[in-house]
């Protein structure tokens, strides 16, 4: 297929166009599925839409695009594994083994998410597939522009995603594109081939029109709407009360669902540093979510005096105040830093409930304002580390009755964890092992697509094996689940995460914070022989509080410390010295492997660039070769040279001298071609110089045009 220049700057443009009303697609999809690596996949949308304009073979568009899908794969789902070598072999092979068994027997849940990730990849392309073929064939994407107009619509309505800004892009460049589509389709149809000036001119007003229309159409005023929410109209017809929104509740009993974030202010925190902000925890699972000990009692807080089951605090080195808002006030429980001591609330006759130690004031009203006396609990890691199950009290209450699971969890959960925690000696680092075990790659933190187990499914099973998305609720509760399956002891607390950085207070020295619902949080405290309770932090997106200490300096590190500061300083001078280089060459290879995906996605980009020089080398060619051979001497040499260059330039676009034609006849049949005779001029100035040698060139400069007429003629 013969395409000009302008013909393919025409494409490139449309699919410009084409590839920002795709990203309209992938934005919302990437914000509302919580699909990482969203840049990336937009890539892989203009690296399909690029190979496209070039229209290159189908075996070598394919060989592209699969490298891409085979490295994004193996860089998000591998860590430290080189591309090139055994481990990442076994890594796709495994890939294809296990998912190949998952779809013949039907087992779509056993589907990994490598798997899942090759079939997104494969829509898009298939999706920009179909779109290719109706602009070759139709020049026409109305119902491309109308879908996505829908789809948009529907996410703005249905979702918590804001279209609205979209919509106009999206409406812009869709008439732009219809606008460009309907001049192809005009040359089309007139038979004619319009030139690049006669569409710019064609274009340009209507192009103006309409983005001077959109700006004004948002600087124009907006008006409620006449209809009712539809949303809250089709919840109300189906009898849907499920409308749950971030926050803090007293009812466990029942987790699972979406929820919708929530931005109503609780309380602002005054505090040294950033803090969890403990408010109850509950230990009693039902396979369905939490509920409280029906055995309760309750301790009066004489002067406020904090006496939780965690590490006592004699001596409080650090306060807060908590500020109170409306919500915080109705909520009516008193929040505890780690590891508070004293609550210091004017008014308030504090009481705790000794099952979840949730603090409250129940013959007084919430106190708008209040302080927490409290200590940063440091437990020294290497005495943690080396406590094994060995050293439980078996009689320790907090032992039995966190150890409790229902019958009913399934077997699979049990055998989860103890595959886990296999290596693992100490209590610490087989329940480090099970925090971490989350962040693997394939649990997504999520709060609007979240499933509610069946009426025969225990939670956690149905987010370890079936969902494996969730919010904290889901993180926490599987951690504990898993924790007890090894006979860990476990226990889950609510209350809120830090919240959002404000300012540095001015007069006290503390850091402000300010908590909202959306900071509603629950996670983890295991209980360590010998050291007690601790949290811990399962949360994708969520750091816990450091609890540990480091470990007590070494016999060297002692040594060090008693030497004279400038012997020290001596020694770390002459460490540097002998370390710098190799210290350097590390950190260039430690740069170059944090970047090597950059890396290979620019050298993927240079392949194509090259590939598409390639194959497209007819098109720039005649160019390079006049503008070459302009600046060339007027020889013989220069001249049989550049005859050469035309025939092999003919050749790539169509007119290749056949086997045994004679040149006269091969010039004859060119010019019948083009309508002129230049070709068998400057073929009979060659024959003469190759049979005859002596022949000398008198009309060099006419030669040279009608040889550069010829060769831009090959350009389309």
């Amino acid at each position: 297929m013969k395409r000009s220049t302008s013909d393919i700057l025409e494409l490139f443009i449309v699919y410009i166009i084409i590839f920002l009303m795709l990203k309209e697609w992938l934005v919302p999809i990437t914000q509302l599925t919580g699909t990482g690596y969203g840049e990336y996949i937009l890539l892989f949308v203009g690296l399909a839409l690029l190979v496209n304009v070039f229209y290159l073979p189908f075996w070598l568009v394919s060989i592209i695009k699969l490298l891409y899908i085979s490295l994004f794969i193996f860089y998000t789902y591998t860590e430290k594994v080189a591309l090139l070598s055994a481990d990442s072999f076994h890594f796709f092979m495994e890939q294809i083994q296990v998912n190949a068994i998952a779809l013949a027997t039907l087992q779509l849940s056993d589907v990994t998410n490598p798997f899942r990730t090759l079939l997104l990849f494969i829509l898009i392309w298939m999706l920009i597939y179909l779109i290719h073929q109706y602009l070759v064939t139709e020049a026409n994407v109305f119902y491309f522009f109308m879908i996505t107009v829908f789809f948009l619509a529907t996410l703005d309505t249905f979702s918590e995603y804001d279209g609205g800004k979209a919509m106009v892009r999206v409406i812009i460049l869709g008439l732009i594109l219809m606008g460009i589509l309907y001049v192809k389709r005009l040359g089309l149809l007139t038979g004619e081939r319009l030139k690049l000036t006669t569409k710019l001119m064609l274009l340009t007003p209507f192009i103006i029109f309409v983005i001077v229309w959109g700006y004004f159409a948002t600087l124009l005023p907006s008006y409620d709407s006449v209809w009712a929410d539809p949303v809250a109209f089709v919840k109300e017809t189906l009898g849907d009360e499920d409308n749950k929104k971030v926050g803090y509740g007293n009812n466990d009993e029942a987790l699972g669902g979406s929820v919708a974030d929530d931005d109503t202010k609780v309380f602002k925190a005054l505090v040294p540093e950033r803090q969890y902000w403990r408010m109850e925890t509950k230990n009693i699972y039902t396979s369905k979510g939490w509920k409280d000990n029906p055995d309760q009692s309750f301790s009066t807080l004489s002067g406020g005096v904090v006496n939780t089951s965690l590490n006592q605090v004699m001596q409080p080195t650090q306060q807060a105040v908590i500020k109170n808002y409306e919500a915080g006030k109705a909520l009516g429980i008193y929040a505890q830093a780690y590891v508070p001591a004293t609550i210091l609330a004017n008014n308030a006759n504090l009481q705790m409930t000794n099952t979840s130690e949730k603090i409250t004031a129940p013959q007084t009203p919430m106190e708008e304002e209040y302080q927490i006396l409290y200590e940063p609990i440091k437990n020294p890691i290497d005495s943690v580390r080396a406590s094994t199950m060995a050293d439980y009290q078996r009689n320790d209450a907090a032992v039995i009755e966190n150890r409790t699971l229902p019958t009913t969890v399934p077997q699979r959960v049990r055998d989860l964890a103890q595959e886990i925690t296999k290596d693992k000696d100490s209590v610490y680092d087989k329940a480090k092992a099970i925090e971490l075990y989350f962040k693997n790659g394939e649990y997504t933190y999520d709060k609007l697509n979240v499933g509610t187990p069946a009426e025969d499914q225990d939670y956690v099973d149905q987010f370890l094996f079936e969902t494996k998305r969730g919010y904290c609720d889901n993180f926490s509760t599987a951690m504990i689940v898993m924790l007890r399956s090894v006979d860990i002891p476990a226990r889950w607390v609510k209350g809120f995460a830090p919240g959002t950085y404000q300012q540095k207070d001015p007069e006290t020295g503390l850091e402000e914070y300010l908590v909202t619902n959306n900071e509603a949080h629950s996670w983890v405290e295991v209980y360590l022989p010998q050291v007690g309770w601790v949290q811990f932090e399962p949360t994708i997106g969520f750091t816990s509080l450091d609890m540990f200490a480091e470990d007590q300096p070494t016999e060297q590190e002692q040594q060090l410390e008693d030497k004279p500061e400038e012997e020290q300083t001596l020694e770390e001078e002459q460490q540097e010295q002998t370390t710098a280089a190799p210290s350097f060459f590390k950190k260039m290879s430690d740069l170059m492997y944090d970047y090597r995906l950059v890396g290979y996605i620019l050298l993927l980009m240079a392949m194509i660039v090259a590939i598409a020089a390639l194959f497209t080398r007819k098109l720039w060619l005649p160019g390079y070769y006049t503008r070459k051979f302009k600046r060339k001497a007027e020889t013989d040499d220069n001249f049989m040279t550049m005859y050469e260059v035309l025939t092999q330039q003919l050749a790539r676009y169509g007119y290749r001298r056949a086997q045994g034609e004679t040149l006269h006849n091969f010039a004859q049949r060119v010019d019948q071609a083009y309508d002129t005779t230049a070709m068998r001029e400057l073929t009979s100035v060659y024959e003469q110089l190759l049979y005859r040698k002596t022949h000398e060139i008198t009309n060099f400069a006419q030669l040279k045009e009608s040889w550069e007429y010829l060769i831009n003629l090959t350009t389309g």
